[in-house]
């Protein structure tokens, strides 16, 4: 052990050893070779040595709080995936104190394993996915032995023999998860939350040396609940899967997701009698990275059966396809992404299912349109989905150009915007609680504190210093202007000790930091403003969504205390570790006192609105996540696509378009130009021109010449006197690069567009993230995106 030898021996071969020997035991212990010899790979003496339960490695500790895993396989592969890290480390008056790891053990199922020290303290780690699951409540002396029941159920833990007592990890009936203690006279544990017995000890065995241990049978079936298992086993596979996106949207923006249908609308049908159709390979790769992540489901609406030209640019498609219905063939190869996703395809016109079934839209979340599509099919497809509120996106993409239009309800809320990290932080400077001014008044004198406590007071509480400071010489007035934060900066930079061998300190070169962006007056953010002033906020009634209940509850809120629900999050800062956790405990106090409040001001509500929201009410986690987020929530009003309705669009997109149509660089050509495809396709099939080929009618620059004179026309920028010349021929060339490409599209521009869609579509169906607002064009010849209100 102090030599870090590890021995593996293969427990078959001794087997084999042993018969061999017969009842002659062998005459030198060197006679048994070990499989493998090793050198550890901490650098100190090994402590502990656990094998995995599938027999593919092992994990051993040191007594400088290391653990490593390791692999039997001595192949280079599986020795590259070897790694140690750190732990059972304290940090005891800013000092990194080491503990050795006394005790490792794996769990009989999962795999994942448990660790105690030195410092008294349980760990769960999952060695796969490489991080601490859980750490468990301190134990006043050190932790010498762990070890799981066969069934996983039961972890017991040893402690030295200074305290003789016994821990179980499980749930009582109340629901409580804890470790409770057993006193070793008592012999009858007890929850902490609800004073209960749930167990009873039948048999207790001590064992000798110098530590207590405690076996425990107990006289019923322990009640295990999902959570409880979870904690052992580490992130379930469905965590493991989505383990990337649950880090940008966590759970409740996974169940959101989960919780959604999508409707893809790939086409209108054949465009001529050729049979010429809209490819759709943009629609079926927005859906593939919809079905990735994990939406609910989706159907597939394509009347369009599989041709040879699908086959070169649809990767969903293979030869076997050809002739059958695209919409069931991109199905069938859609849902092999992913088993969790149900996917389902309909070969009718969108037209006959909706005039059909008049509520085949309800079950949606979001539509998505493949364009071009005949204006009035997407007229109706708009106006239904605006009726029921549900978000659409139609998108075009052909050759190297493509573009999308969101669609919102007339009023889309967001609660979780997903702000700046630094602009989360809410610290209340200006407008400090007492509690918080009772904690900044226990520092009397910096200049009395010695150099170890000078440096380590936490920069917050320096501010709120020197901020007492300052108003005792500008008449009570905060730094408002830039002048007066560069002055008071100064001031903060002057305290720090500068006769040491840092030659400063960091504490306040982190208060200095933060005054222009944490000191000043405090002030509510226009959207928010916004949003009190809304009618749905004011007026509540019987149908009002939780949004305005909660929203109404915060406007009370703040016409009370003249600011919102404080979110309770802390930076990171110097401090000593005690000094951090006090002030974060009361950062958090102060929080889940707000949250309170909120939460009071709620139930009010609902029993004014009626029985049914009382019998129904808002859960509070819903309402402390508002609470966090209420200084950035944003509240976006929603268009109609744009020339959707008719060929005169609104004056707002009329501005919009003139405003760019002579900027060189604006790609608001490429719009012009998918619009004008967008009313030759129309034309095309409307007029029923079975004389001409689809391709033929979409090729002849004169059709091309009428719809963009229309499409001018209609923004009141047909005469020429209007447009400079490079404007018109940056038109005139965006027009001809379309022409060229017609319906077609390329694999690689529309996989990007599909990629493009798929992002706005997930923060419409998480609610999280600032969706577009509302159009966005993207030129695959100069790789340059654009973004317009229209």
């Amino acid at each position: 052990m102090a030599s870090r030898a590890l021995h593996i021996y293969d427990l078959r071969s001794l087997a084999t050893f042993t018969e061999e020997s017969g009842s002659v035991p062998p005459p030198n212990k060197l006679d048994i070779e070990p499989w493998q010899r090793r050198e550890s790979s901490l650098k100190f003496m090994t402590r502990a040595v656990a094998c995995m339960p599938n027999d593919a490695g092992y994990a051993s500790s040191s007594i400088e709080g290391r653990v490593a895993v390791e692999w039997f396989d001595p192949s280079s592969e599986s020795q590259d995936r070897k790694y140690a890290f750190k732990c059972h480390r304290q940090n005891v008056d800013g000092v990194d104190v080491v503990y050795p790891v006394n005790a490792l053990t794996f769990h009989p199922t999962f795999g994942t394993f448990a660790s105690g020290g030195g410092d008294g303290v349980v760990a769960l780690w999952d060695g796969i996915a490489k991080r601490r699951i859980r750490q468990y409540q301190k134990y006043p002396s050190s932790v010498a032995a762990l070890s799981f029941s066969s069934n996983g159920k039961y972890l017991a833990i040893g402690v030295r023999r200074a305290v003789s007592y016994v821990s179980l990890v499980g749930f009582c009936r109340c629901g409580a998860t804890k470790i409770n203690s057993f006193d070793k006279d008592s012999r009858r544990p007890y929850c902490d939350s609800c004073q209960c017995q749930p167990h009873i000890i039948s048999s207790v065995r001590r064992l000798s040396g110098a530590v207590s241990a405690y076996i425990l049978l107990t006289s019923q079936n322990l009640s295990m609940t999902q959570s409880f298992a979870s904690t052992f086993a580490g992130p379930t596979s469905k965590e493991r899967k989505y383990d990337r996106q649950l880090r940008l949207w966590a759970a409740s923006g996974q169940q959101a997701l989960e919780d959604s249908r999508v409707l893809l609308v790939n086409s209108d049908g054949a465009v001529g009698y050729d049979d010429e159709s809209v490819t759709g390979v943009v629609g079926v790769e927005t859906l593939k990275n919809l079905v990735l992540p994990g939406i609910g489901g989706f159907t597939i609406v394509d009347p369009a059966k599989v041709r040879e030209s699908d086959l070169g640019v649809n990767f969903f498609l293979s030869e076997d396809s050809l002739g059958g219905s695209r919409a069931e063939e991109t199905c069938k190869y859609l849902k092999e992404l992913n088993p969790d996703v149900d996917g389902l395809w309909s070969s009718q016109p969108i037209l006959q299912i909706l005039s059909q079934n008049s509520g085949f839209l309800v079950s949606y979340r979001l539509v998505i349109v493949t364009g071009p599509m005949r204006q009035s099919t997407l007229q109706v497809i708009s106006q239904q989905t605006a009726e029921l509120s549900i978000p659409l996106i139609y998108v075009h993409s052909v050759g190297f150009y493509c573009s999308f239009s969101l669609q919102l309800p007339s009023v889309f809320p967001v609660v979780e915007t997903h702000p700046d990290p630094d602009s989360m932080q809410d610290l209340r400077l200006t407008k400090p609680w007492p509690e918080l001014l009772a904690t900044t008044n226990q520092i009397q004198r910096l200049e009395a504190l010695d150099d170890h406590q000078h440096g380590h007071v936490p920069y917050l509480l320096l501010l709120l210093y020197y901020l007492e400071e300052w108003k005792r010489s500008h008449d009570g007035r905060y730094p408002q202007s830039y002048k007066e934060k560069t002055e008071f900066r100064e001031m903060v930079r002057r305290g720090a000790r500068t006769n040491n061998p840092e030659g400063g300190e960091e504490n306040f070169d982190e208060a200095a930091a933060a005054v222009l962006k944490s000191v000043g007056p405090w002030s509510l953010n226009r959207n928010v403003r916004d949003l009190f002033e809304m009618d749905d906020c004011s007026n509540l009634n019987a149908q009002s969504d939780n949004f305005w209940v909660i929203s109404h509850a915060i406007k009370t809120f703040y016409k009370c205390h003249d600011v919102l629900p404080l979110p309770g999050t802390l930076p990171d800062m110097k401090a000593q570790s005690s000094d951090y956790i006090s002030l974060q405990n009361l950062y958090k106090t102060k929080a889940r006192k707000d949250l309170a409040e909120v939460v009071s001001t709620v139930r009010a509500i609902e029993t004014q609105l009626g029985p049914d929201r009382v019998v129904s009410p808002i859960s509070e986690k819903e309402i402390e996540v508002f609470c966090k987020n209420a200084a950035h929530i944003k509240v976006v009003k929603g268009r109609k696509l744009p020339f959707v309705d008719s060929d005169a669009p609104d004056k707002e997109t009329v501005k919009a378009i003139r405003n760019n149509i002579e900027n060189p660089e604006s790609l608001i050509p490429i719009f012009l130009s998918l619009r004008a495809l967008d009313i030759l396709v129309t034309e095309y099939q409307e007029k029923r021109l079975h004389s001409t080929s689809s391709s033929s009618y979409l090729d002849d620059p004169t059709n091309w010449q009428r719809a963009m004179y229309k499409l001018m026309t209609s923004i009141q920028a047909n005469d020429s006197d209007c447009l400079d010349d490079e404007a018109q021929a940056n038109i005139q060339n965006t027009v001809t690069e379309t022409r060229r490409a017609g319906v077609g599209d390329l694999h690689n521009i529309s996989a990007l567009a599909g990629g493009f869609v798929a992002q706005e579509a997930l923060k419409v169906l998480t609610k999280q993230y600032v969706p577009l607002d509302n159009t966005f064009l993207f030129d695959g010849v100069k790789g340059r995106g654009e973004m317009f209100r229209l």
